[in-house]
């Protein structure tokens, strides 16, 4: 669970402070094809990480049964 949380807490600034950007491939500049494939892919990692976090923090307690993969998101 800490390393759930140290990680939302440092992505919270960033987040509130883009009012105008509501998601990372939005907020780039147009790029080509195999660029936003590299984004999406990279957000699929994060996002990943995040729901594998959030199922261990299910697993030792320490956070409520949700779906992790829904969760991440």
């Amino acid at each position: 669970m800490d390393r759930l949380v140290t990680a939302v807490t440092a992505l919270i600034p960033s987040s509130l402070g883009r009012r105008d950007r509501c998601c990372a491939r939005r907020s780039c500049p147009p790029c080509s094809a195999e660029h936003q494939v590299e984004i999406v892919s990279s957000n699929y990692k994060v996002s990943r990480q995040f729901s594998s976090m959030i199922a261990d923090a299910i697993a030792d307690g320490s956070a409520r049964t949700v779906d992790p993969a829904v969760a991440a998101r």
